[in-house]
């Protein structure tokens, strides 16, 4: 179950009515458009604040009044869910890709913190041991099509010659 809080106090009154943004438009005498703006406060909200307090059932003064902010702040606060992952790269072996979100206690965040410590030292081990499988993968090769004359480099006569 995905938990998001809406601090929007529009979209939140209209998502807890059950209500579309086509809904609202119609209701508002607007194109669906005009009404994505609006609750994205792309357009001022003021010119409609009686018509939506009277879909919202509330006064005009209550659709951004401290009530409805408490309620988007309590829920805030309480918000249960949680995201935390990290994303190393070997193209970038000194980053790291976090996307942490939620609240955390103190001893959570520090494990996570070691976490990413962690997967630094293990992004490092494991290019290094490609290294080396790559170096010996390459000694390897080189080996099966050797010759036995080294082109190039004189070898010290044997002893004896």
């Amino acid at each position: 179950m995905r938990y998001e809080v809406e601090i929007n106090p529009i979209k939140r009154r209209r998502v807890s009515l059950g209500l579309s943004q086509k809904d609202m438009a119609s209701r508002l005498g607007i194109t669906q458009s005009q009404y994505s703006r609006v609750e994205k406060s792309k357009t001022d909200p003021e010119k409609y604040v009686d018509r939506l307090a009277v879909i919202f059932g509330c006064a005009p003064e209550e659709i951004f009044g401290q009530k409805i902010m408490n309620e988007i702040q309590r829920d805030f606060l309480n918000n249960p869910s949680k995201t935390q992952a990290m994303h190393f790269d070997e193209t970038r072996m000194d980053s790291v890709y976090l996307d942490v979100r939620g609240w955390f206690s103190k001893e959570q965040f520090s494990d996570f913190v070691r976490d990413v410590q962690n997967g630094f030292v293990e992004i490092k081990a494991w290019k290094e041991e490609q290294e080396n499988e790559g170096a010996k993968h390459r000694q390897a090769e080189a080996l099966a099509h050797w010759d036995g004359v080294s082109s190039g480099v004189e070898l010290p006569p044997k002893k004896g010659d």
